[in-house]
């Protein structure tokens, strides 16, 4: 009896498995504690608090606010309910990140 296919090794490609999947804006990691995902967001959410601090001396107080909500705020507020508890050490990195904000938008 004969098969239709006849598979071999080379018909398959390379299979690569990582240990961090994105999906949604949210970074799920193998031990599904959410360290990457924090992880990342701090990394973004300081990036952007760096650039709107050299431009942030020639915005209004207004403008800067408006665009540290939008820019830095919104990440944080994005999925939030799945960081529900989580231990200390990770949520208190996100506590910095608005700590910093606010010492951005209020001088």
């Amino acid at each position: 009896m004969q098969f239709l296919f006849d598979f071999d090794a080379y018909d398959f490609p390379h299979l690569v498995f990582c240990y961090t999947v994105r999906d949604l804006g949210i970074t799920l990691d193998q031990e599904r504690n959410f360290s990457s995902n924090v992880n990342q967001l701090t990394r973004s959410c300081y990036y952007q608090l760096r650039q709107l601090r050299t431009v942030s001396r020639s915005l209004s107080h207004d403008a800067a606010a408006t665009l540290v909500h939008a820019f830095v705020t919104n990440r944080l507020d994005y999925c939030c309910s799945v960081l529900v508890g989580l231990p200390l050490t990770l949520t208190a990195r996100l506590d910095r990140i608005l700590r910093s904000a606010a010492r951005l938008i209020g001088g």
